[in-house]
């Protein structure tokens, strides 16, 4: 099995709380999202790699909007990020996602307020126009 690149975290990010939401990813061990630390900022997950600069750009505005987040690696199952990604000669994606658990169960669940903080990152991403660095 390929494992996840190691995420290492960016000095100076805000997560609220005075404790960073980016979890370092310890090679054998899932790099999963809390319920309520914020949405999540997909890196990378089975089928698709998320354009460093779509990162940057979501975790920078994120910060800037004082909106806290987590990056998520996501060992299995994809997005339609991943058909996007393959289009032609390759288009740049990324994914903005709520934390959940018991995904596609009649009991799944979330957290209100990161349900809250995606609809706010999401408007925050939308606001402005969109520069890739």
């Amino acid at each position: 099995m390929v494992q996840p690149p190691r995420l290492r975290h960016r000095p100076g990010s805000w997560s609220g709380g005075g404790r960073h939401s980016h979890r370092r990813y310890a090679q054998g061990h899932s790099h999963g999202v809390k319920l309520g630390g914020g949405p999540a900022v997909k890196v990378r997950d089975a089928g698709m790699l998320s354009d460093p600069r779509v990162v940057r750009w979501m975790s920078d505005t994120a910060e800037t909007a004082k909106i806290p987040y987590q990056l998520e690696v996501l060992e299995g199952g994809t997005t339609d990020a991943r058909p996007i990604q393959l289009t032609r000669a390759g288009v740049p994606v990324g994914c903005l996602s709520i934390p959940c658990r018991y995904i596609h169960s009649p009991s799944e669940m979330v957290d209100y307020s990161d349900v809250q903080n995606s609809v706010r990152l999401l408007v925050a991403l939308l606001s402005n126009p969109i520069h890739l660095k």
